[in-house]
């Protein structure tokens, strides 16, 4: 009977061990392809062999052919670098503010409760166990998830096919700010999305966008980072690339995804879009909407700010700076 038992346990084991290697290297096979695919569909190998059969033709290869004239200009009216610096030095007093009243809430949660529960719950000295929340910092100084998968990447005794890449996740109170990237020029330099806007992208970061198809979703994020020379970053849902960029050139005018201000009511901070969107901005942000103006252009985007209750920002082209809101109307 044990032998019959010990027979039946290595044939299961063997049909598990079979299994799980079967399947890990199918998941293997399907993701090398997976890239070979985006590799060959990207838009930056597209826009190579175009620009080679321009020059072939006796075209000329290194004219842009697309005019400035067709886009909103950049930072018409942008503010000195100082005001800049001292708006986000406003957004990281709010959320030093926000989380310390969060913390002074959990305080006072657990002041009321019963002495003797806390007796027994008393933690000895020197194993206090910290809360995650505390374990958050101000902006500047937080670990962003791609710097962990960056530093597994660069550990070579941790195998490439084991580094789990988690994606992260965004809220949106607006359906507009999904776009989709349209062109990527060969070096992977700039992005041009749906609407028309063209991004610079960081020279370190470039290799992240020649693997960009038109069928990816692309996000717009500020860069909290005080020490970086671009002011904003765009994700891919699809690949979860993170590359820092600039604004070059605004949307195109009048374009179907291109959005612009109506109507601003600078009292009650909220403003209204061409597409009857109605958006309520940040007490912190106060002093950024008190500069803007009906027919600003504004790109949106996703606020993925600590201790923010908006979950979006709006991005105004002719001013080149952005302030964090909410959609009121359900878009």
């Amino acid at each position: 009977m044990n032998n019959r038992n010990r027979w039946l346990t290595t044939v299961l084991m063997t049909a598990l061990v079979t299994y799980g290697t079967t399947y890990a290297d199918d998941y293997r096979h399907d993701e090398a392809q997976e890239k070979q695919e985006r590799c060959e569909n990207a838009l930056s190998l597209k826009n190579t062999m175009k620009r080679a059969l321009m020059c072939s033709q006796g075209d000329h290869c290194c004219e842009d052919h697309n005019t400035d004239e067709d886009h909103i200009p950049v930072g018409t009216r942008s503010l000195p670098h100082s005001e800049w610096v001292h708006i986000q030095e406003l957004r990281a007093k709010m959320a030093f503010q926000r989380k310390s009243l969060e913390l002074s809430h959990e305080t006072e949660e657990t002041e009321s409760e019963d002495a003797a529960t806390l007796e027994e719950i008393r933690i000895p000295e020197g194993e206090l166990e910290i809360s995650p929340i505390e374990e958050l910092v101000t902006l500047g100084q937080e670990k962003v998830a791609d710097e962990i998968n960056k530093d597994n990447l660069e550990d070579e005794s941790v195998p490439k096919e084991e580094v789990l890449a988690a994606r992260a996740t965004y809220y949106t109170s607006h359906q507009g700010v999904f776009y989709r990237p349209v062109a990527v020029t060969a070096f992977g330099d700039q992005v041009t999305l749906v609407d028309g806007s063209i991004w610079n992208v960081r020279w370190e970061h470039r290799y992240k966008t020649l693997d960009w198809l038109v069928s990816d979703t692309i996000l717009v994020l500020p860069n909290h980072s005080w020490f970086s020379a671009y002011q904003f970053r765009l994700v891919n849902q699809n690949t979860g690339a993170d590359a820092e960029v600039n604004l070059a050139l605004g949307p195109l005018y009048n374009g179907i995804y291109t959005r612009w201000i109506i109507a601003i009511d600078y009292f009650n901070r909220e403003i209204c879009l061409d597409d009857g969107s109605i958006w309520r901005i940040s007490p912190a942000d106060d002093l950024v909407l008190k500069k803007w103006v009906v027919n600003d252009t504004v790109i949106l985007g996703i606020n993925d700010s600590w201790f923010s209750s908006h979950p979006n920002i709006l991005l105004n082209v002719n001013m080149l700076n952005y302030a964090c809101g909410t959609c009121e109307n359900g878009f």
